[in-house]
């Protein structure tokens, strides 16, 4: 490391203390802060102040009128009706760290920090990043032991098919039309589910969020919606994001458009038109791409009975563009392979069907898909059944079948899992999975052969798209205890020999399907406050660390992240500050590189810093995102990859209504 470097290095360390030593001093002035309240302030009159007239002027009822306010605004306010709004589709429960799934409504997800759906997932008990360097150059995002191809992310029932990897990148997914989250992390996938954003106000409404920072990185994000009539809801969105990147040498783009229109005749259903558009560009880079999707998809959602909730979604996938891998030789700089994809044009149909009793929820989903050119789709056919039973309020239980089929192999799979609280305060939990799954491939085959002397080599640039059957057997068992101050667990985690698909990044573009033994780990979190005095101020984190199968790829040898947080509300809920400090620790990790002649690489430990702070005034929310304080590596240890820098995003957001 260089002088100018471990200067740096030094002033970060730095701040990261100021930042330590200033928490207290905002806990306690936050304290004082909110032990004032408007009336109880009080000054010193600059003069005496002299009464007024005390005269009393009698005034004879009826000179004024009761009521100022014209009388078509007063008729006009009175026929105020909410925006009419589909009937809710039944959300999966029950939530938290024993049952791995988590959710987000609108109002928690306008206070978590981040740019995209990614830096939100990642925060998540049990999930591994694999970069290859800063904002928009390519990710992958997994589970300890997964690989590629168990991601996977829905809209409302639709979903997203990867451009050119084994998964969807979170990254491209827009924050700006998003009303609710839920992820769910299973022994076999992780599902995302977005719930778009619905008018419920009678007034329109329209939100506008703006962001700059270091290597020229601009964000712009734009919602509008409003009702037309009484049956009839419109709405438009907009998502920007551009980098230049280090060294102004790692250009990146992201652009999403959302347009919907809903006619909503009654309280019971109605049906909505949606388009999407999203278009990835950095040609420039490293790794270029670019790529642009487009959506249309018709929703039908009706309500039968009073419990029974039933949708059907049609829709069309369109997919073109230029999408290249540059795969760097380890021998000679700029020796290369340059891979591109056909347009993808295909169509999905999705049947949906829920019933939410007041102790049993049962959904029930099917999935199918045609594609308009000859290339293969994601999944032709999918069949998913859950059932979650509460038969007493201490008891809490679930089941899953999964059925899927392709045109060359087929899978199935169950899921079982309950929890019971012998205890008010304490939970036992546990989930078995059984059967196999399909996961998506994208991979260059042919012999990889990389020669210390020489170039890389291929004997083929096609790229392969195909489905693998990998196991989906596994356990995870444990206890979480639950208190006045907060929560804390534990749980291992098993998962039994499968099979595991690489990324299909351009790091990992090479490697084919491979088979890896079995590996289990232990898992804790803990989210509490710190003083009783102070429950502004809290502590979590999680932590999972392996106790078989760490020369596994993809398995760190130990991930967690621990964070310190000061949020709370003063005036009424008008002044809402929010501190985070986080560290975060991956442990060393293998993974599978083909241009290396070992095969795999070790990914050294890494351990860094984030830094988060929101301000929120009435509608009007100012943030900070510092992330990797530290200047710790961050990427792998690929060819061109940049250096460590610190990523630091500035901004603010208003809310409209009218």
């Amino acid at each position: 490391m260089t002088g100018s470097m471990l200067a740096r290095a030094r002033s970060f360390h730095r701040v990261w203390l100021v930042s330590v030593l200033a928490v207290p001093g905002m806990v306690l002035a936050a304290q004082s802060l909110n032990a004032q309240t408007p009336d109880s302030i009080t000054a010193p009159l600059p003069f005496e102040i002299t009464p007024g007239d005390t005269v009393e002027v009698p005034i004879p009822p009826g000179v004024v009128s009761s009521d100022t306010v014209p009388t078509e605004l007063r008729e006009a306010a009175q026929q105020l009706r909410p925006a009419p709004v589909l009937p809710d589709f039944p959300a999966p429960s029950p939530v938290g760290w024993s049952a791995a799934r988590w959710r987000w409504d609108r109002s928690e997800l306008l206070m978590i920090p981040g740019l995209t759906l990614l830096d939100l997932v990642e925060r998540l008990p049990g999930f591994v990043a694999f970069r290859t360097g800063e904002f928009g150059r390519p990710l992958a995002l997994t589970t300890p032991g997964s690989g590629g191809g168990r991601l996977r992310i829905f809209i409302d029932g639709y979903e997203l098919d990867p451009f050119d990897a084994a998964s969807y990148p979170l990254e491209a997914v827009p924050l700006a039309d998003l009303s609710e989250i839920t992820v769910e992390r299973t022994l076999s996938e992780v599902r995302v589910e977005v719930v778009s954003f619905q008018l419920t106000d009678p007034q329109p409404y329209s939100e506008v969020q703006l962001g700059t920072g270091a290597f020229q990185t601009r964000m712009l994000r734009a919602l509008f919606s409003r009702g037309f009539g009484r049956r009839s809801v419109a709405t438009g969105s907009l998502d920007l994001l551009q980098t230049e990147g280090h060294g102004y040498v790692e250009p990146y783009a992201s652009r999403n458009v959302n347009l919907r229109w809903a006619t909503i005749p009654s309280e019971r259903g109605g049906v909505q038109l949606e388009f999407r558009s999203t278009k990835i560009d950095r040609r420039e880079s490293v790794f270029p791409l670019e790529t642009t999707r487009k959506d249309l998809a018709l929703r039908g959602r009706r309500l039968l009975g009073e419990r029974t909730t039933v949708e059907g979604i049609v829709g069309h996938t369109r997919v073109s563009g230029v999408r290249s891998f540059l795969i760097p030789d380890t021998a000679s700089i700029g020796s290369i392979v340059e891979v591109e994809a056909p347009e993808r044009s295909d169509i999905q149909a999705v049947g949906r069907l829920a019933y939410s009793g007041e102790r049993m929820l049962v959904r029930g989903s099917a999935q199918s898909r045609y594609a308009l050119r000859d290339e293969p789709v994601i999944m032709p056919l999918e069949a998913r059944t859950s059932v979650a039973f509460r038969p007493v309020s201490s008891l809490w239980l679930e089941a899953e079948a999964i059925v899927q089929s392709s045109e060359t192999t087929s899978a199935g799979g169950f899921r079982l899992g309950g929890s019971l609280n012998p205890l008010p305060k304490f939970t036992v939990f546990g989930s078995i999975e059984g059967g196999s799954r399909l996961n998506v491939v994208r991979y260059l085959p042919g012999t990889m052969i990389s020669d210390p002397l020489g170039p890389f080599l291929s004997d083929t640039v096609s790229l392969v798209f195909s489905r693998e059957r990998a196991n989906a057997t596994g356990y995870r068992a444990g206890v979480e205890l639950a208190g006045f101050s907060g929560r804390a667990g534990g749980a291992i985690v098993g998962r039994a020999s499968t099979r595991i698909s690489g990324f299909g990044l351009p790091f990992d573009i090479g490697v084919a399907p491979f088979d890896v033994g079995p590996n289990t780990a232990l898992e804790m979190y803990f989210d509490t406050r710190l003083f009783s005095a102070l429950p502004a101020l809290r502590v979590d984190g999680w932590y999972n660390h392996p106790l078989e199968g760490e020369a596994s790829p993809y398995v760190p040898n130990g991930l967690g992240r621990f964070g310190i947080s000061l949020h709370d509300q003063f005036y009424g809920g008008q002044l809402e500050p929010r501190l985070r400090l986080e560290l975060v620790r991956q442990g060393r990790v293998t993974v599978p590189l083909p241009e290396f002649a070992e095969g795999e690489v070790s990914v050294p430990e890494i351990q860094t810093m984030n830094l988060e702070f929101r301000l929120r005034i009435l509608d009007v929310q100012a943030f900070l995102i510092w992330n990797n304080l530290l200047l710790d590596d961050i990427s792998l240890p690929v060819q061109s990859a940049p250096p460590p820098r610190p990523r630091l995003i500035y901004g603010a957001s208003w809310r409209f209504h009218n």
